[in-house]
């Protein structure tokens, strides 16, 4: 008889921090989804900002670092009244994608 065995395939939450013009304005640990937890994570969230030039920056962690992030992204763009600007995370290439 085989000995039993545990395979945990349970991820970590990720961390999640965003910060316009050096303020943090948004803050979360998600949980991954499914049944085992090994699933993607996923934010959707709608954040208003005032038009004008502003430095946006975004990290995130999934390991168990206390301090810093494992994942960067930075812009600075120029919002008018009205734009959108979406921030999606590319897990390929890993790194933050800033579509305006």
């Amino acid at each position: 008889m085989r000995k039993p065995s545990s395979c945990q395939r349970e991820r970590r939450p990720v961390r999640v921090s965003f910060s316009l013009d050096g303020e943090t304005i948004y803050q979360q640990s998600l949980a991954p989804s499914g049944i085992w937890k090994d699933g993607e994570s996923v934010i959707y969230d709608r954040i208003e900002l005032p038009a004008g030039k502003h430095d946006l920056f975004i990290g995130m962690s999934d390991s168990d670092r206390s301090e810093g992030f494992d994942f960067e992204g930075q812009a600075t763009i120029e919002l008018s009244k009205g734009q959108h600007v979406v921030v999606e995370f590319d897990h390929r290439q890993k790194a933050f994608i800033f579509k305006e």
